[in-house]
């Protein structure tokens, strides 16, 4: 077992797809398009329209921020939701406030919860 403090993580800028003060770094890979990423938004952070290449699922870990799919809208999310992002799903993602995150990317999503 290990304890991974995601505090301390250091992150890289995201430069791509026009986006602006939001950060990643890889904490896991698994077999194929399953990865686990830390996203950090500062606020005003923006990670710009592109489409998905694995489905993803974003988790709120601290502070709020939204999600968005092809058509723009931006819906918020918060610690307790996550989006759902289809894989090759147009979007993007953000927070006005800042926010932490979870991404998991895996090869496709099948929604359980109902």
């Amino acid at each position: 077992m290990r304890i991974i403090d995601l505090d301390s993580l250091v992150t890289a800028p995201i430069i791509e797809y026009q986006s602006t003060r939001a950060a990643a770094t890889s904490i896991a890979r698994g077999r194929g398009d399953a990865h686990i990423h830390w996203l950090r938004f500062e606020p005003g952070g923006v990670i710009g329209p592109h489409p998905a290449g694995p489905a993803q699922i974003l988790i709120p870990v601290e502070g709020r921020g939204w999600a968005a799919g092809p058509d723009a809208v931006r819906q918020s999310i918060a610690p307790g939701q996550v989006a759902l992002i289809a894989s090759g799903e147009v979007h993007s993602k953000g927070s006005e406030e800042g926010m932490n995150a979870l991404m998991i990317q895996l090869a496709t999503v099948a929604l359980d919860a109902r």
